[in-house]
């Protein structure tokens, strides 16, 4: 619904642009069938980025939405010999939607997380039950649930820090640039390892320019990853080695029954069996907390991975709480549609692109989206669940950008860019998980 309903007047309309631009051309969009102006690239006094502030101020007295673009071929063409390649915008005009402020009903927030919480310890329990305990120090306290209960409370609420805080980073970003946003919605997963598949909020308001994008798109994965980065250094801490002596006696202590060399040959094919692959962060943390060893798989590490090692390290609860944190944040800044990379590819990138002749008819393709179908594609290569999850979550490979599309980021959000690529890089698992999920 809209606020606007009544026909376009071109003459206020341009009496609005020419307040900051020189308008080249107007017509009726073919296909939108929205007012368009080809403006100069020049404004008349000041930058791009402030003019273009002024007239969106002004049209939002009109009830009016302006989008800045790249031209295309077939806006050019309404220019006819004088159009001059990279010498235009293009200015859509089209009605501003109507912004029910209602006040906030939070009460699906709150179930979801409930929901969450309860699926994060249900999964953190099936998990450390039947997969990647300590076994000296957790098996002997499954028996009762008060001292287990204290396990599954820090891993959940580590677990649900790394999300929610993410999610905060979002919102923290949206308020800085008066962007309207809901609070989070945590999407629980009742299956072990994870438990959740994250949260999400919905951005209530649109983004003005590729900076405020930029910056809607960094501050989660940003927080999450420093949050995620404390976890798993008190996890690390926290895990304390085994010697595989004191492994294959407890074992037998288990298992009176069978003999200590098939005990041993169980612990080799544990220690050899795929298991969830590490991230490089946690080598590159390795020789601080574990050092004289190399990381082998995720439950143990080795000098000698193929013999039965020394020593063994199954990791304490909060690294592998870490490890999720890791996981899911790494998927969501994979530059896909508007998952938080897509946002920031969208920005960085803007709608740069080329255009293809596809049975005579020109098709532009963005290198936006040639980069997010290449991050699809190593999605699917880590899960194919995974991979199906984030085209649902992620609304498709377009994005609709910002309404001031052709101004670039800052120079200092080029250097966060780099940042940003650097904790990709950081939390990416160096594996697939088809054997998981």
């Amino acid at each position: 619904m809209y606020f606007y309903d009544k026909p376009y007047d071109f003459y206020q309309i341009r009496q609005v642009i020419e307040t900051e631009f020189f308008s080249e051309r107007e017509f009726l969009n073919p296909i939108t069938s929205t007012p368009t102006f080809l403006i100069l690239k020049e404004p008349k006094i000041k930058n791009v980025e402030d003019a273009f502030d002024s007239i969106l101020e002004q049209f939002a007295d009109l009830n009016l939405l302006p989008f800045l673009r790249t031209p295309t071929l077939l806006e050019l063409d309404m220019l006819g010999e004088a159009a001059e390649k990279g010498k235009y915008y293009s200015l859509l005009i089209v009605p501003k939607p109507q912004e029910e402020i209602q006040p906030e009903n939070i009460k699906l927030n709150i179930i979801l997380f409930v929901c969450t919480l309860i699926s994060v310890f249900f999964a953190a329990w099936l998990y450390f039950i039947f997969l990647g305990a300590d076994p000296l120090n957790m098996n002997t306290q499954f028996n009762s649930i008060f001292k287990l209960l204290p396990i599954l409370i820090g891993y959940g609420l580590s677990i649900l820090s790394i999300l929610g805080l993410h999610e905060l980073g979002h919102m923290a970003a949206c308020r800085m640039h008066k962007t309207r946003t809901s609070w989070p919605y945590f999407i629980p997963l009742p299956m072990p390892p994870l438990g959740t598949m994250g949260a999400i909020i919905k951005q209530k308001g649109l983004v003005k320019n590729r900076n405020e994008l930029f910056d809607i798109g960094l501050f989660g994965p940003l927080v999450g990853f420093l949050v995620t980065c404390i976890v798993l250094s008190v996890g690390l801490y926290l895990t304390e080695p085994i010697t595989t002596a004191d492994y294959v006696t407890f074992m037998n202590i288990l298992y009176p029954y069978l003999p200590r060399e098939l005990v041993e040959l169980w612990v080799l094919v544990l220690l050899t069996t795929p298991q969830l692959p590490l991230m490089p962060i946690f080598y590159i943390l390795d020789p601080i907390f574990f050092p004289g060893t190399i990381t082998y798989n995720f439950y143990a590490r080795s000098v000698a991975p193929i013999l039965l090692p020394d020593v063994i390290i199954f990791f304490h609860p909060l690294a592998f709480a870490a490890w999720v944190g890791l996981l899911l944040t790494a998927l969501n800044m994979l530059p896909f549609g508007q998952l938080d990379g897509g946002h920031v590819s969208r920005a960085v990138f803007g709608d740069v692109g080329f255009t293809i002749n596809i049975s005579g008819i020109p098709r532009r393709i963005e290198l936006y989206k040639i980069i997010g179908l290449i991050s699809l594609g190593i999605i699917f290569y880590i899960s194919p669940v995974f991979g199906f999850i984030v085209l649902v979550l992620s609304r498709g490979i377009s994005h609709p950008g910002p309404l001031n599309d052709v101004s670039p980021i800052s120079k200092k959000r080029k250097f966060f860019f780099f940042i940003f690529l650097t904790i990709i890089a950081l939390s990416f698992p160096l594996g697939t998980l088809w054997v998981f999920f």
